[in-house]
């Protein structure tokens, strides 16, 4: 059962990323983050007034060993522009203080239509 487990698991993930612009991978929920990094991603998300939707890995604990396998990458929280791995808590930090986060996130999303892309940032934050 583990490997066809893992097997679906893994498939859910990547269908998953792949259904939204802009998706958050994190240890609870914006409102209510349950670790430091969660937290700082959905604030620098937040200071561009990006909308995204958001998963929290805690809710099925075989969801974060999949997004660990499929993506390769080890730590939460992930973001994923166009079902792309964008980065993680560092990168969103770093840009966000370099106020370049909403350039660079438009960038990976640029196969957009621009109307598609400005409804994406400028939310209220």
């Amino acid at each position: 059962a583990g490997v066809a487990s893992s097997v679906v698991a893994r498939a859910f993930v990547r269908s998953f990323v792949g259904k939204e612009a802009l998706v958050l991978v994190m240890k609870g929920s914006p409102a209510a983050p349950k670790c430091g990094f969660s937290l700082d991603a959905a604030k620098a998300l937040y200071g561009v007034g990006a909308v995204y939707r958001h998963l929290d890995v805690w809710l099925q604990p075989e969801l974060e060993g999949a997004f660990k396998a499929e993506f390769q990458w080890p730590t939460f929280p992930m973001l994923f522009a166009n079902g792309t791995l964008f980065g993680g808590r560092d990168i969103l930090s770093q840009l966000a203080e370099e106020g370049s986060l909403e350039a660079a996130l438009r960038e990976a999303l640029a196969p957009l239509p621009a109307e598609q892309l400005d409804a994406l940032f400028g939310a209220e934050g």
